[in-house]
Order: structure tokens, then sequence, then C-alpha cells
């Protein structure tokens, strides 16, 4: 536009020098200079022509302003339209707030006209708790610009408040200036109400959650009672089949025993018969004491008193020694009892009472359960570092469902008032604890029911000079240079470790709890790690699986009053190789240390 008319100046005053050209020419003697005129002719002709264009080039200004008038009209007219049929309310106030333009949408939620809107401050439509809040916001405006969807109360003239959202910007003219406040709000009760029944049902949703989760615990609960309830049923069941089966062992000798003395000693009977007599009571007295021996026995593993005489063994003295036990039992009923031996001497540290005990209930069991011309085969193999003896019958087997508590005190696949054979049940639940004592295992296996049975017993194997071998000379147990950890919460406890240990030879550290027996493991690794269970903060089953974790080999003793079945499988599952129960006896304790150091 300026450019425009700096030209259309410039154009006029170049004609108007001309036109002034030309009158001075006309004052001139034309006769005398006739080639003026012809100058002055072809000035006019050409000031005509420029005038021309320069009209043209105006006309075409001119329509250039109107198309742009028209346009800024149109656009004026837009945004008019736009500010006035906007479905959000807007309304333009100065940097004060009173209201200089309003739209329809906001006229609509203040329930009243533009016309009475106009000059008033808008926070006069606002509750008065909401107005201090809203310029505390806009005091930062200069800094932002821009106040995004402010959740707050609007009041209309008539009716209660409700929630809406303001968006507020600032105006600004040409010089950057802040003149005026620009608003846009909406009203957000539905939306607020939406989030708030969203909100009710995922609360609804949760709440039914935790009480399906709570209902399920309940069942779960219910269901661990109702076993728990089937497994003292069944715990009641066993303890009254076995007071039966006590009752009838005990009697049914008894019965033997008193007839015959009574009948030798009111009647007069030949020597056949009095032999007979004999024969019958000593053979049911020898019952009877099985049977104690067999309660005694397993009262004291219970109780952890069980005592073992340690020494070095041949093994196979001692099968041989139990072979002979019950070779009559087997040649009575014509069974084949079978050895295989791939060597003439294998060493084990143990108590020779004790192995011949777990060698002869085997045997008996399995000449129990095996028919008249069965077969027994005991086999006996070693490795580098145990021994294994392999009892293997062709009797009637073991079902599976009883396999896995073959091993549990009072224990019998059979009922006490229909069972084809005799006995307490505690067999082999004594061999188990005595193979544990001794650092071993036992292990149970059969096809199925009249299929046979296998037992195998895995114990540590004992490398020493045979010139040291005495089978009948105890030997006391040596533990020079044994480096053990004793973790026991009970001071008590620990100083008895150390003075028993102590005098073997061992050297013997002690701690107080699972973080400082920690601390010493990872000071220096022990040779045997004996721990209690029960203890503070951190139980023996924090300990071992800490050091299995680094160590799978180091080995673990566990010493607690924990003595049930249930805690000896979770003990060893857990990745102890030993449990023994409190109190323990001094020989069962050094037996179980070296039967770890030689399986170690």
């Amino acid at each position: 536009m300026n450019v425009d008319r700096d030209w259309l100046t410039q154009q006029t005053d170049i004609l108007s020098e001309r036109v002034t050209a030309l009158l001075q020419c006309s004052h001139a003697d034309l006769s005398e200079h006739p080639e003026l005129l012809l100058k002055a002719f072809a000035e006019l002709s050409n000031a005509l022509e420029e005038l021309r264009v320069a009209q043209e080039v105006l006309q075409q200004r001119n329509q250039e302003l109107l198309d742009v008038q028209t346009a800024l009209d149109t656009e004026r007219q837009r945004y008019r339209e736009l500010f006035e049929f906007a479905p959000d309310g807007y309304i333009i106030t100065d940097v004060s707030g009173r209201i200089q333009e309003v739209n329809q949408a906001a006229s609509q939620l203040f329930k009243m006209p533009k016309a009475y809107m106009l000059g008033k401050p808008l926070t006069v439509f606002m509750p008065e708790a909401e107005r201090r809040a809203l310029w505390i916001e806009l005091d930062r405006l200069p800094r932002t610009g821009r106040l995004q969807e402010w959740s707050t109360q609007l009041q209309p003239r008539d009716g209660a408040a409700f929630d809406a959202a303001l968006t507020v910007t600032t105006i600004v003219n040409s010089a950057g200036k802040i003149v005026g406040l620009r608003w846009i709000m909406r009203d957000i009760s539905q939306r607020l109400q939406l989030e708030e029944t969203r909100l009710r049902a995922t609360l609804a949703e949760a709440t039914n959650q935790a009480l399906n989760a709570e209902i399920d615990q309940r069942k779960q609960l219910e269901q661990n009672l109702r076993q728990q309830a089937v497994a003292l049923n069944q715990a009641n069941t066993l303890k009254d089949e076995f007071l039966a089966i006590v009752s009838h062992e005990l009697r049914a000798p008894l019965n033997a025993i008193l007839g015959w003395s009574q009948m030798l000693r009111s009647r007069q009977m030949d020597t056949e018969r009095v032999d007979r007599a004999l024969e019958s009571i000593e053979r049911n007295a020898k019952a009877q004491a099985t049977v104690v021996s067999d309660l005694l026995d397993i009262s004291r593993i219970i109780q952890g008193k069980l005592q073992l005489s340690i020494r070095s063994i041949n093994l196979i003295t001692v099968i041989r020694s139990a072979i002979d036990s019950v070779q009559l039992a087997a040649n009575a009923k014509q069974i084949e009892l079978q050895t295989v031996f791939d060597r003439s001497e294998v060493l084990v540290s143990g108590d020779v009472d004790r192995l011949q005990q777990i060698v002869w209930n085997l045997l008996s069991n399995a000449i129990k359960f095996t028919p008249a011309h069965g077969r027994i085969e005991l086999r006996l193999t070693q490795t580098d570092s145990h021994v294994q003896m392999i009892i293997k019958d062709s009797g009637q087997g073991i079902q599976p469902d009883f396999l896995p508590y073959v091993f549990d005190r009072f224990r019998q696949a059979e009922r006490a008032t229909t069972r084809h054979h005799g006995g307490l049940g505690l067999a082999l639940a004594i061999v188990r604890q005595l193979a544990e004592m001794h650092g071993g295992t036992v292990a149970a296996t059969s096809p199925g029911e009249g299929q046979g049975a296998t037992f195998t017993v895995e114990l540590p194997r004992l490398e020493i000079d045979r010139s040291s071998i005495k089978d009948s000379i105890e030997a006391a147990p040596d533990l020079s240079n044994v480096s053990i950890l004793v973790v026991d919460d009970e001071a008590d406890t620990r100083e008895l470790m150390q003075a028993l240990l102590g005098e073997a030879g061992a050297i013997v550290q002690t701690a107080a709890s699972v973080d400082e027996a920690w601390e010493m493991l990872q000071q220096g690794q022990p040779d045997v790690l004996i721990s209690d269970i029960a203890m503070p903060n951190r139980d023996g089953y924090d300990l071992i699986r800490q050091v299995r974790a680094f160590n799978q080999t180091l080995p673990a003793i566990a010493l607690t009053a924990y003595a049930r079945d249930e805690d000896r499988e979770r003990l060893l599952a857990a990745g102890f190789q030993v449990h023994l129960s409190k109190p323990v006896e001094e020989a069962a304790l050094l037996t179980a240390v070296m039967s770890q150091l030689a399986s170690a």
C-alpha cells in the first residue's frame, strides 16, 4: 500500500513538471520557434498516456483493497460465527476480568442474557471459595501464557453451581503487552459423574475380587482343615491299629507261654512234649523280646537317645552274621538265599550291632513276604565313595499307592484284623533311621503287587589301613584337625557341642544366629556344618538355602528338636544330609560327623 502511494505521487509530480513546461512554451513566440509546438504536443501526448496507465494501476490497487476488505469481513464474520455458536462457552475479558464479549454457549451455561453479563467481573459467577484459587492461577499467566483445563465451579444466576473446566489464554497487542484474557469453559459435571461411576465400578470390581479371593482363601482353608481332619483321623486310625497290633503281638506269645507253663506245672508230660513246650515257650519269648526291642529302639530313635558304638567294620562280616541269624527261617520256607559280593572286604564306619540289625530287618522282611520256594538275593557293590547293599526278593511286592509310606512308622499295608503277617510295622522305619544315622540312605522299589521288591541301602565307604581294623575292639572317633561350625541360638547347646566335638579333636566354631554363621562361612569353609532349625529372625532352612546356593557339597547336619518323619523329610529335601533329633547322644553325633567326612 505505501509503495503504490509513493509511486502515484512520483508520477503526479512528473506530470506536473511537464504541464508547467508546456505552459511556459505557450507564452513563447511560436512563429520564431515552430519546433517548440511540436515538442509540446509530443510531451502532452506522453503525459496523457502515462496518466492513463497510472489511472489503471490505481484502479487495480483499489480493486485489490476491496478484495482484501471483503476477505477480512468474511473472516471476521466466520470468527464471529465460530465464537458465537461454539459448543463450549467463550468469554473475553480485560486483564482485570471484566467481561467484554460472551458467546451463546456461555450465556446458556450461566442461564442469563449476554447483555446482562457484559461489564461484570467474571468472578461474580463463581462461588466465593473458588475465587482466590483462580486468581492465584491467573497470576502465573504472564509467565506461562496459558491455564489449561483448570477444574473449578461456576455459579449460574439461578440454579446450583456446576463443575467446570477453564482454559485461559492471554490476548496481546502488537507491542506484546497483555490487553485481555480469552476464556474457554466447559461443563464437566457429566464427565466427573461418569468418572465417579467408573471409579465406583472399579472399586466394586476390586472389592468383588478381594471378596472372591477371600472366599477362595477360606475354601482353601476349609479344604486344608478337612485334609487335616482326614490326616488326624488317619493318625487316630493308625494309632488304634498300632495299639491293636501291639496288643496282639504281646498277647499271642503270652498265650502260648502261659498255656505251656501251666501245663508243665500241672501235668505229667513225656520228654517229647516237654521239649515241644520249652521250644514253644522259647520261640514266643524271643518273639516278645523282638517286639519290645523294636518298641524301645523306635522310642530311642524318636528321642535321639539311640547309642552307637563306632568302629571300622568289614560289612561282609556283618552281612554273613545276619544271614546266619535268618537262615533257619529261610530254610523253613525253602527259600533260596543267595549272596553276590564283588570282593572279600568292604569297609565302613559304624556300629556292628546296628548295621547287623539293618541287614537282619531287611532279610527278615524279605523272608516274611516271600512265599515258599521263593528266592532272595543280596548283592554288595561299591563305588569310589559309597557302598551299596541291594536285597531283592521274589515275594508279594508292594502296591504302588503304599510304596511312598513303606518306611513310615506304624504303617502297614494290611489292616490289623485281616493281615496275614505279624510284626509291628517298625522294622523298615528302624532301618531307615539307622541307615541315616550312619550317613546313608535306604530306598524301596517294586514293579507292583506279586512281582517282588528291592531294597537298596547306601552307606559311605571307609578307606583305612587294614592293620587298623579290629572287629572286636571299639575305636574312638578321631576328629583331629576337622573344622566344624555349630549354629544354635542356645548358649548351653553351643557350649555342649564345643565340648563334645572338641574332646574328639575337632576345631569347633560356634555361631548364635544365621547371620553370624554366614559371616563365618564367608571367611572360610568348615569341613562340617551342624545347625539348629528353630532360631529367631532366620531359621536353619534359611541358612541351608543360602549355603546350597554357592556350595552343593558341604556336609550339613540338622540338629533339632523337630523329630517327626515330615520334619526329617523336609530337612533332607532342603539340603541337609543328616537329621539328628535333640537330645542327641555323643556317639550318634560323632558317628554322623564321621559318616559325613567319609562320604565327602
